[in-house]
């Protein structure tokens, strides 16, 4: 154990892959050399760490809404769009944290803007599908008999308890959003359980 933590105490070991290309791909990247498009351009197969940092460095190359044109390009293009959102909240925070670069942090804010949007965007489709899928359900509970009534029922809650798991997940994400771009000092928030009337 010695050896391990001298090693981590020294910054000799790393909770990152040491194989190239072991990572998730949130943005798009190619193997070949640099150019001023939004794709993320290595020599060769990029570890995670310089993964995630040129992320942010192509975005530190653009002012104002070709920041967000450089955002909608990666977003459009990754299938998970919760988990694109999540990792970019999360890196924009630890990279806020990192230092004075005025210019860096209102990038960075903007790019927390347009998260927050998207993140609100979601939430707002998953209002709407769930309405309509309760409607139809209710549209349709008048054709089934009364022993599929329950099956009905319990599918019903099913896919309620479903949404508002992503929606609670989604709203979590968006308020944590909102508290990283205050500043808070030693702040200390404590929650106060509501008294009922």
């Amino acid at each position: 154990m010695v050896p391990q933590n001298m090693l981590a105490e020294l910054g000799g070991r790393s909770a990152y892959s040491t194989q190239p290309g072991n990572f998730t791909a949130y943005f798009q990247y190619k193997i070949a050399p640099y150019q001023s498009d939004y794709y993320l351009y290595f020599p060769k197969e990029p570890f995670a760490i310089r993964y995630t940092n040129e992320i942010f460095n192509k975005l530190y190359e653009y002012q104002g809404y070709d920041i967000i044109k450089y955002l909608e390009f990666h977003y459009s293009r990754y299938p998970y769009k919760e988990d694109f959102l999540k990792f970019l909240s999360y890196e924009i925070l630890v990279r806020q944290q990192k230092g004075p670069n005025k210019s860096r942090y209102l990038k960075l804010h903007a790019t927390q803007t347009w998260v927050t949007e998207r993140q609100q965007e979601r939430e707002q489709q998953l209002r709407t599908d769930l309405q309509v899928e309760l409607k139809a359900a209710i549209e349709n509970r008048q054709s089934i008999s009364p022993e599929d009534k329950e099956q009905e029922i319990q599918a019903i809650q099913d896919k309620v308890m479903h949404r508002m798991h992503q929606f609670m997940d989604t709203t979590e994400e968006r308020m944590a959003a909102m508290t990283r771009s205050l500043v808070t000092g030693n702040m200390v928030f404590t929650m106060i359980p509501m008294q009922k009337n």
